[in-house]
């Protein structure tokens, strides 16, 4: 019984406490349309549990809709952008001496530095095109470029860039003092400062190229100003640069024996273009590329300024973007006519050329990091000629022109023979002759000429020519030594060794290349690269002017008509004309045949993936891959559209 009564209370108290909710319940709905949180929260004590449900149903469907909608708001109207910090590291080959643009053009660290921390009145974008810089604009008429400056730029000492930085940069370029390397392309070049924002460079006569200098950095006059034209060289300012680029100097580092190690830079927060995003940019400086690719495969840097062909297979693609980009530049075979009788015949460079296979050059010797190329005149470049063929490959014509030019065939051993034969009476020439006769007898020369010969004939030749006279037809290639030069020659020498040339290796130190072989052009056939610049004009490497040294016309090319050409080509800015011109002068060196092209290498350029907005395809300079670096960035922010 007492059991009875307890339940009976609890269930007269449960029924009093929903009373009471109820009331509650009716008396806060009392006058309103809508329900509030309160009067919600006793909802489910009015639904049953299907009814429950299908209201916890509703109401996710109806969240999970409100989400979708937002996320999709917030995806069409939020965007990442870049933001400002981070540091960028990079390893580069060699070691600063003139942080100066007009000293720079002589070593490329030098020049990479300039890049970063100086500015020119012009610059190239990512694509190599020539683009206003410290110019606001600018005209060109057949001699005369005025410029007018921007009054934005400002120096890294917050003094503002004036024309008189301008014609104080240009003059010291053209005082004989100062030694820049850039004298000679302001030679007859009178500059006038018109005011303070505008100059103007007057030229003796036209010269389409001329638009390519003012590319050169300008020097701030007040830093420089005290400092004599003697002593340029010898300034702190050549390590300490002041400049108008998007990075300024911070500090450098030196080991004990005093040699630059590195170098940081700090953003220009003032830079014209606007704040570059990159905070902080650190070169390092390495003796040697093994160093470099050590420094990169480590992950101490961030950068490295050029992968050579032989380690770009150690670096790791997850984390790194490699960059092949295009240069103003190509390599050939200079024939030098005037060192050897065989190569005057035009039957004997035509066969030589056509045994050339470029593909194989370009896959077997060059991992594919250069193009194939038939013509001085690059893809993209004015005049260049797509359809330009400079003897093909063809082994069979080839072997047809050297057979219609008398050199027959002989095999290795009839080689051997006649080789021998002739280094005898080569050295007896040297003897007296009642000597002679003993020697000869001896056979110790024969001997000695046989050893030699061994030496020298290359082990998978089975053929070789020799003319009417036993004249054996031998050429020997010049190049410098680096990887890439040396498997193209050895492979250039598997190809001609197929049609019976005796081909001859000549490996130079690159530090000896100019003095001892160009200078005096003390070779037979050089295998060389020249590097065009942003104009295409051919002027410098193939007008008779320039057979001699400091000209590079490397093949001692003279041919008048082509000299006329050239001449018309840079002295016009009519396109259509110098387009013209070039076709006629690629004519004429197809018919002549002073060199065979071979190739248009790449500069490989490679970066850890963090680094965004690398958008540069083709450069003049290695330096150029800096180009824009103001628009790189590692760190993002979102933001609304």
């Amino acid at each position: 019984m007492l059991r009875n009564s307890k339940r009976g209370s609890r269930f007269n108290n449960r029924l009093k406490k929903l009373k009471s909710h109820d009331t509650q319940l009716i008396a806060q709905t009392s006058g309103k349309k809508i329900p509030g949180f309160r009067q919600l929260r006793f909802l489910f004590r009015f639904l049953n549990k299907k009814e429950a449900r299908l209201f916890l149903v509703g109401i996710g469907i109806a969240v999970i809709g409100l989400s979708w909608y937002l996320g999709r708001y917030v995806v069409n109207n939020r965007v990442t952008i870049p933001d400002v910090g981070g540091e960028y590291s990079e390893v580069l080959v060699g070691t600063p001496r003139f942080i100066n643009p007009i000293y720079a053009a002589t070593n490329e660290v030098d020049n990479d530095l300039v890049r970063l921390v100086y500015s020119g009145l012009l610059r190239y974008d990512s694509q190599g095109n020539i683009q206003p810089d410290l110019a606001e604009s600018y005209t060109a008429s057949s001699t005369i470029y005025m410029v007018k400056l921007r009054q934005d730029a400002l120096w890294h000492d917050g003094t503002q860039v004036t024309a008189n930085d301008v014609l104080f940069t240009f003059e010291r370029i053209q005082d004989p003092a100062v030694a820049s390397p850039l004298r000679l392309s302001m030679q007859g070049v009178e500059i006038e400062k018109v005011d303070d924002h505008t100059i103007s460079f007057t030229l003796e006569d036209p010269f389409a190229p001329f638009i390519h200098t003012l590319t050169t950095g300008i020097l701030p006059q007040h830093v420089w100003i005290d400092t004599d034209a003697n002593s340029m060289k010898l300034a702190d300012a050549n390590i300490r640069p002041i400049g108008s680029g998007p990075y300024k100097f911070s500090t450098l580092s030196k080991n004990k024996t005093g040699v630059i190690i590195d170098y940081t830079l700090e953003h220009n927060k003032d830079f014209y273009r606007g704040t570059p995003f990159i905070k902080t940019v650190q070169l390092h400086f390495a003796p040697d590329s093994t160093n470099a690719v050590e420094s990169y495969l480590s992950k101490r840097v961030d950068g490295i300024h050029f992968v050579p062909q032989d380690k770009k297979a150690d670096i790791d693609k997850r984390d790194t973007a490699i960059y092949p980009l295009q240069l103003p530049q190509y390599t050939a075979l200079f024939f030098n006519q005037k060192r050897t009788a065989a190569l005057e015949d035009s039957d004997v460079r035509q066969a030589l050329a056509h045994s050339i296979n470029r593909q194989q050059l370009i896959q077997d010797a060059l991992k594919q990091d250069a193009t194939a190329i038939t013509s001085p005149l690059l893809p993209g470049m004015l005049g260049y000629k797509e359809d330009a063929d400079f003897y093909a490959f063809s082994p069979t014509s080839s072997t047809a022109l050297l057979d219609d030019s008398g050199y027959t065939t002989i095999n290795r051993e009839e080689f051997i023979d006649l080789r021998v034969e002739q280094l005898v009476d080569e050295w007896l020439d040297d003897k007296p002759e009642e000597e002679q006769d003993a020697e000869k007898e001896s056979g110790e020369l024969a001997k000695l000429a046989l050893e030699q010969v061994e030496a020298e004939i290359p082990p998978s030749q089975d053929i070789f020519r020799k003319n009417k006279k036993d004249v054996i037809l031998t050429v020997t290639i010049t190049t410098v030594n680096n990887d890439a030069t040396i498997a193209t020659a050895e492979l250039i020498q598997s190809f001609w060794q197929a049609i019976g040339v005796h081909t001859i290796l000549y490996v130079v130190d690159p530090q000896l290349i100019q003095t001892e072989v160009i200078k005096n052009r003390n070779y037979e056939v050089l295998l060389f690269g020249e590097v065009l610049g942003a104009d295409p004009d051919p002027y410098p490497f193939w007008h008779s002017s320039q057979i001699d040294d400091p000209g590079l016309n490397l093949s001692l090319f003279i041919n008048r008509k082509a000299d006329k050409l050239l001449e018309e080509a840079r002295s016009t800015y009519n396109d259509e004309v110098r387009e013209e011109a070039y076709h006629d002068f690629q004519e004429i060196l197809h018919d002549e045949l002073p060199a065979v092209f071979l190739y248009n290498p790449k500069y490989v350029y490679a970066q850890r993936t963090k680094i965004n907005d690398f958008l540069v395809k083709r450069i003049v300079t290695p330096a150029d891959r800096f180009n824009e670096i103001e628009k790189w960035f590692i760190e993002t922010k979102g933001a609304w559209k």
